[in-house]
């Protein structure tokens, strides 16, 4: 009840972004590699990091501009690599990329709502939404919600848990203790762990593009 019209708003078209972040992300998973998808999300940091200072009119450092450099460096020999593999996973990765740019509008949005809301009924309703938005996208595209086995379902359901609810949970208390840029700059580790798992699991291979 005490929220302003603004932050509904703000809260709607947050939640849209988030949920077309996932299906994109998703979806590139159809395309390209885990670690390669996994890559570009990860440049999700350096995106907020460079939104927020271009709204609040910071200066950028010299060692600031050098590491955004290298990390756009570092997408672009993998987008390289890729490409030399087929159009397939460019495609993937250009999914990825846009789903990157989905999540940072969204986190961009949250930045000004969370300043008047706590983060308990902003995650509530935008990730209410989201989910709202996306059964939406599955009913209009005819997607069989059916979960055809229980192995598949146990899956879907640690994907929920794990990764999603208790992940968001840790970095948002960890902000208690730790600068945003410190705890946003941690995500740099999972393409890493991602590509270990995908390695182990999925037996996916790194090429030397992606190593680099």
């Amino acid at each position: 009840r005490l929220l302003h019209m603004k932050d509904w708003v703000l809260a709607l078209f947050a939640s849209g972004f988030l949920a077309t972040h996932f299906i994109l992300w998703f979806s590139s998973l159809n395309y390209t590699s885990v670690v390669s998808s996994v890559v570009f999300i990860t440049l999700q940091p350096v995106l907020v990091f460079i939104g927020t200072c271009f709204l609040s009119k910071a200066r950028f450092s010299p060692g600031t501009i050098i590491s955004i450099l290298i990390a756009f460096f570092g997408i672009f020999i993998i987008g390289w690599g890729d490409a030399q593999l087929n159009k397939e996973h460019l495609f993937g990765d250009l999914l990825a990329l846009l789903g990157t740019l989905c999540l940072t509008i969204n986190i961009l949005l949250g930045q000004r709502t969370r300043k008047r809301v706590s983060f308990l009924t902003y995650t509530f309703i935008v990730y209410g939404i989201a989910s709202f938005l996306l059964i939406l996208y599955n009913v209009f595209n005819q997607n069989d919600f059916t979960v055809h086995s229980i192995h598949v379902g146990v899956i879907i359901l640690l994907l929920a848990i794990i990764p999603t609810f208790l992940g968001q949970i840790v970095f948002n208390y960890a902000l208690r203790w730790l600068r945003e840029s410190t705890v946003s700059m941690a995500v740099v580790f999972e393409p890493i762990v991602a590509a270990i798992l995908a390695y182990s699991i999925l037996g996916e291979k790194v090429t030397s593009f992606q190593l680099l």
